[in-house]
């Protein structure tokens, strides 16, 4: 019942914009009603029926089925239009995602590789740093050792000549106290 409701919908909507509706599922319900109502023989599944009206139905049937059948074939190739249309999108859906998703990807992969490449280049850089800072300390701490000496030689020398001076010895003595 469904598909005849659908079936005459489609039929009205085509049919309806040509100004006729002809459907042969009512002309069909019409040659059955026909025969139902017709004069059953006695003793036999024979019916009698009115020959005139059911040959002008089989005729109004047969020239209703071209427009029906042309008509149900619109509708396949609009389902179809409409199917493929549909699996067009869908594609190009699957595709654009397959796309982000590897590109996606490649950025993941990108960003790992490049998270590694920091991490060594951090591990190298602090390396090389300690090196620098071990370098720099014994540079530091070779001159200062030298220097040290270098100034108790100063000063005893700077005392040597500074006691050589007679106005400086008192001041001296005083600031060695």
């Amino acid at each position: 019942m469904e598909t005849r409701s659908a079936v005459e919908g489609i039929v009205m909507e085509d049919l309806g914009a040509r100004g006729k509706k002809i459907d042969v599922l009512e002309l069909i319900d019409r040659a059955k009603g026909l025969i139902e109502a017709g004069k059953k023989l006695p003793l036999s599944s024979q019916t009698l029926v009115d020959r005139e009206s059911l040959l002008k139905l089989l005729e109004e049937i047969r020239l209703a089925l071209p427009s029906d059948i042309k008509l149900g074939a619109q509708v396949l190739q609009r389902r179809e239009r409409i199917i493929n249309q549909a699996l067009a999108e869908a594609r190009r859906i699957l595709t654009a995602n397959a796309e982000e998703l590897e590109a996606k990807a490649q950025q993941h992969s990108l960003v790992k590789l490049a998270e590694k490449r920091a991490e060594d280049i951090l591990r190298q850089a602090e390396s090389q740093v300690r090196l620098m800072l071990a370098d720099a300390e014994k540079q530091i701490t070779v001159p200062r050792e030298g220097t040290s000496q270098f100034l108790k030689s100063a000063k005893h020398k700077l005392g040597q000549v500074v006691s050589l001076f007679p106005c400086r010895r008192g001041r001296q003595s005083d600031s060695d106290k």
